[in-house]
């Protein structure tokens, strides 16, 4: 395990947590076993990959310093995937400063809220399916907050013993037929179905991925779209938050709970983060596989919500040893150490 960690955090739970790491990041590097490739044609199916996709971009580590390798054909892009890309040289040049590494390296990210896998060589990602090849990094929501603490300012007791979403109408391409069938995205359908419960409030003020603006009038019909956005105390002064993935793994809501005083609720997903390897079910978060399941957890445990208060605890425990500056560090120099073995 490296020294980095041992001398900066010298316990015995850090030395359990750099061992932990670790072994979510042998699990990825895994499938590329005995992979070897030399620098140069690394370089190229990189570049290639780049100029192919928008959302793929090259960053080279020297001497220390990171830095983007220019993409030769300047697709149409998304604004926010350059910010993005911006905001992980940002983060790995961090890293490179308080972590220095002694290797010099190139590797491709993909930035937008999916993976791109390739048989010819790794890449990164910061969310992928659960079957994917992908290296997974830390998410953009853990970049961007910078590691600031997350207020609750509810204890558990007194909050509010009900469960709560709020998004937008993310997960695919809504068209109206599906609407008017029933068979659109999951978060409508979950919309749909929590409509008059008294038990979970979803809802969805933003409106997004409409096929039509048929779909879209038809949304804002029934509701949705009215912009009404949530602050956190609004949410977290309920004692349960539910999970459920819009366009891949949801990123601050759940960071944002394993930090709070609330109980996470976390629906079944093919959609995963890289610190999900160690989220456990029932210690970290309670699982959900079915809409109804919602209802029942809220419902069952009512007249003795102190029986899952342990939950938070244990949710609470594992954001300080995983989620915080080092240990997120510690894990991407060690991930990029791992997936640099491969040159020759």
């Amino acid at each position: 395990m490296s020294k980095h960690l041992n001398i900066t955090l010298n316990s015995v739970d850090w030395r359990i947590v750099g061992e932990t790491i670790e072994s979510w990041i042998l699990r990825q590097i895994c499938p590329w076993k005995g992979f070897k490739i030399k620098r140069t044609d690394a370089e190229n199916y990189l570049k290639r990959i780049s100029d192919e996709n928008p959302e793929f971009f090259v960053f080279e580590i020297k001497n220390n310093s990171v830095s983007i390798i220019e993409k030769q054909n300047h697709l149409n892009q998304w604004e926010g995937l350059q910010i993005r890309s911006e905001q992980y040289r940002s983060f790995f040049s961090e890293i490179a400063k308080e972590m220095p590494t002694d290797f010099e390296t190139i590797f491709g990210i993909c930035v937008s809220d999916s993976s791109i896998d390739s048989d010819k060589i790794p890449t990164f990602s910061f969310q992928k399916n659960v079957t994917g090849k992908s290296i997974l990094i830390p998410d953009v929501d853990i970049i961007s907050k910078n590691f600031s603490p997350f207020e609750d300012k509810v204890d558990y007791e007194n909050k509010k013993h009900h469960a709560f979403f709020v998004g937008a109408t993310t997960g695919g391409i809504i068209k109206e037929e599906d609407l008017i069938s029933g068979n659109s995205i999951d978060r409508i359908k979950a919309a749909e179905f929590f409509n008059e419960s008294e038990h979970t409030t979803f809802e969805l003020p933003i409106i997004c991925g409409c096929a039509t603006s048929e779909a879209e009038e038809f949304l804002i019909s029934k509701g949705y779209g009215n912009r009404n956005i949530r602050t956190n105390d609004d949410i977290y002064s309920n004692r349960f938050v539910l999970s459920l993935d819009g366009n891949g793994a949801t990123c601050s809501r759940v960071m944002n709970t394993l930090s709070s005083n609330s109980i996470l609720l976390k629906h079944k997903s093919e959609s995963i983060l890289y610190y999900f390897y160690g989220l456990r079910e029932w210690e970290h978060y309670i699982p959900i596989n079915n809409f109804s399941e919602v209802n029942d957890i809220v419902r069952n445990f009512k007249d003795n919500p102190e029986s899952l208060r342990r939950i938070t605890y244990a949710a609470n425990r594992f954001n300080e040893l995983f989620l915080t500056k080092i240990p997120v560090y510690f894990y991407v120099k060690q991930a990029l150490e791992n997936y640099n073995s491969i040159f020759y």
